[in-house]
């Protein structure tokens, strides 16, 4: 059945610049409800989330799949939720991330993504302490499929 939402909403979002990050379906019989995690390589519009749940549901509601879904919500991951896709980390440049790469931790200031020759990368500034209270920057570069467990952390601008 996860297959068949799957399908049905993959297939819908094609005309949009939203993709599945991931679905979550609970309860059961007749109870279910259905969470779809949307994501894109811009900012999601909190507007078109509503409207893209009012026109996936009226789908389902067509197609027959919405008879056992008691309740559908489209949302996008938000910072609670690890980064999936390398695309999802385009519209986070010059934001904190952390992930993990092997048995560490890595934290930083997320500076570029890059598919450079059929590796995606991810450049990083790290702040290391050296002496007090002084700081250096230095440049690093990860492969994405090597890290695990990225996160944005949240900021406030100032």
């Amino acid at each position: 059945m996860d297959f068949e939402f799957k399908n049905k909403i993959s297939e819908f979002l094609e005309n949009t610049r939203y993709r599945i990050v991931d679905i979550a379906v609970k309860g059961g019989n007749n109870n279910k409800l259905v969470e779809v995690f949307i994501d894109g390589t811009e900012p999601v519009n909190i507007d078109e989330l509503g409207k893209l749940n009012r026109e996936i549901w009226e789908e389902f509601e067509k197609s027959g799949m919405g008879k056992d879904v008691a309740k559908m919500v489209v949302s996008s991951p938000g910072t609670d939720k690890p980064i999936v896709f390398f695309w999802q980390l385009k519209k986070h440049i010059n934001r904190q991330i952390k992930f993990k790469k092997e048995t560490e931790i890595v934290e930083g200031i997320l500076k570029e993504t890059e598919d450079f020759d059929g590796k995606d990368l991810i450049k990083i500034e790290i702040k290391k302490h050296i002496k007090g209270r002084k700081f250096i920057s230095e440049m690093a570069e990860f492969e994405f499929k090597n890290v695990s467990e990225i996160y944005i952390i949240p900021g406030f601008k100032k």
